[in-house]
């Protein structure tokens, strides 16, 4: 087992579990009175063996959720069963631009506020990669890859305001601004950069 990640259901009755190393999401049920964990009847969502599930986020809808698989670089669509704290796969599509052939190990994943686009950071390409999300089945179109204006993209947030997207590259030591537009979802180049040593995470407050 290989944690790497833990989330709140949008319910607040459940955590879920990214394992890199059993390529599984574990579900427990959630007390949140208590803080107290037990398992659920389908304990666990199977990911494509080999692909590592590092990050998960939820979106807006409670529907829908998203894993960031870190070594086969993919993302995985998710359909949330609330009612059972399942998921099932809609979707495996890369998170890399096209024609990459580099080592890469895929690690961030979020969905901006509107629900209609999704990111996700790639460690080694080097890149944000920018999704439509179809509003009907959940599914990911991938419409954009720019430069992450360092190397290592670790984790990367989206501000408040939803209008800027804050990469912490990890290895260049520099968090990145970039301006979100908020009809097409499309990253505009660098606007700018703040120097910080091994930038990990970000959270706003």
């Amino acid at each position: 087992a290989y944690t790497r990640c833990t989330v709140i259901s949008p319910d607040n009755r459940y955590l879920l579990v990214n394992d890199l190393g059993l390529d599984r999401i574990t579900t427990f049920h959630f007390d949140p009175k208590l803080a107290v964990l037990t398992p659920v009847d389908a304990p666990f969502y199977q990911a494509v063996p080999g692909s590592g599930p590092r990050n998960l986020t939820f979106h807006p809808n409670s529907h829908w959720a998203y894993s960031a698989n870190e070594m086969g670089n993919t993302i995985d669509a998710l359909a949330w069963d609330s009612r059972r704290g399942t998921l099932t796969r809609l979707q495996n599509i890369s998170a890399l631009p096209p024609g990459f052939t580099g080592y890469d190990e895929t690690a961030t994943v979020r969905v901006d506020a509107t629900g209609r686009f999704l990111y996700a950071s790639n460690r080694g390409a080097d890149t944000i990669a920018v999704f439509l999300i179809n509003a009907v089945h959940g599914t990911l179109q991938q419409i954009q890859q720019i430069s992450c204006g360092g190397k290592t993209p670790r984790y990367f947030s989206i501000d408040p305001s939803n209008r800027w997207l804050l990469v912490a590259n990890q290895d260049s030591a520099n968090i990145v601004v970039f301006a979100r537009n908020s009809g097409t979802g499309l990253l505009a180049s660098a606007s700018g950069q703040y120097q910080i040593d091994f930038p990990m995470f970000l959270i706003f407050a």
